[in-house]
């Protein structure tokens, strides 16, 4: 019993110790960070007008307090040609624009140079977009024209390239709907996070989403979300060849959504991302398909 006791306490002790530790490690990066800056990027892919009831629950439940206008610049990536006019050349593949409407000044390209195009303006402004970038230290809308589809796998993409000589210490990859994959406590705790400089060194990468398919297995291991959209394709030969020569390793079995190509979307971000075709079910580790992420420099 003597021993048991001498235990407990050992663990308590070492649990202490490594609070300790934490806290002290927390404690200067936060002096560092103040010193030297501490930048964060908030990705928000938006489908304009469509998504506009979810931009003001963003507004109204998650971003409400404002603590983001001291680290945070928010992207918002307009992937439904909804805030630039129709046929706009702010749309054309070649282009590194990327327009700050908060503050407000004139459209700029990454390196700061003033473009005075007409083609290569926005449309107004809609309050509600304007009500949102105030949260934030700055706002940015990048006008999106997919050109390989993967659905939000293809902003994160963009925006890393984009940015690479120059990633901020912190990425926060959001969705409008973002409250119904992630938890409001955990969300809460992961912007705290961010606005105070208190992100924990050395967590480069965190996936915050909460959703999973069931049944779940005897092990633990959840059911698939691939499969629920997706099959297996057979017989052909078009399993054998690379997606971007015409291959196809998946078919689509359902009507869920997202519609129209997701098992396409999969394969082509899979390849790109792995270099090699995705192996199904081999590769499929179940779980949510979300995009949420928290990543680190």
């Amino acid at each position: 019993e003597v021993v048991g006791v001498a235990a407990d306490a050992a663990a308590i002790a070492e649990g202490f110790a490594r609070l300790e530790a934490m806290a002290s490690d927390l404690e200067t990066a936060v002096r560092e960070r103040k010193r030297s800056g501490f930048e964060v990027h908030v990705l928000l892919p938006l489908c304009w007008p469509r998504e506009a009831a979810e931009v003001r629950l963003l507004i109204d439940q998650v971003f409400k307090d404002g603590r983001l206008a001291r680290t945070c610049t928010l992207f918002l990536y307009d992937v439904c040609y909804g805030l630039f006019p129709p046929g706009s050349d702010a749309y054309d593949l070649r282009n590194e624009l990327e327009v700050q409407v908060m503050p407000p000044v004139e459209s700029t390209s990454n390196h700061g140079e003033g473009d005075a195009s007409s083609r290569l303006r926005p449309l107004p402004m809609p309050p509600l977009i304007l009500e949102l970038g105030r949260l934030f230290r700055r706002a940015v809308v990048v006008p999106f024209h997919e050109e390989i589809p993967m659905g939000v796998i293809s902003v994160i993409m963009r925006h890393m390239a984009f940015h690479y000589e120059r990633l901020p210490d912190l990425t926060l990859c959001l969705h409008p709907d973002t409250m119904e994959h992630v938890q409001p406590e955990a969300l809460s705790t992961v912007l705290a996070s961010a606005a105070l400089r208190l992100w924990p060194p050395g967590l480069n990468f965190m996936s915050m989403g909460h959703r999973h398919n069931v049944p779940i297995e005897a092990s633990g291991r959840v059911a698939t979300e691939v499969g629920s959209y997706c099959a297996r394709r057979e017989g052909g030969g078009f399993e054998q060849r690379s997606v971007f020569r015409g291959g196809s390793h998946l078919k689509r079995i359902s009507n869920r959504e997202p519609g129209g190509s997701y098992c396409q979307w999969l394969e082509l971000a899979w390849e790109l991302l792995f270099d090699r075709q995705m192996s199904f079910p081999a590769d499929d580790y179940g779980g949510d398909d979300f995009g949420q992420l928290a990543l680190g420099p």
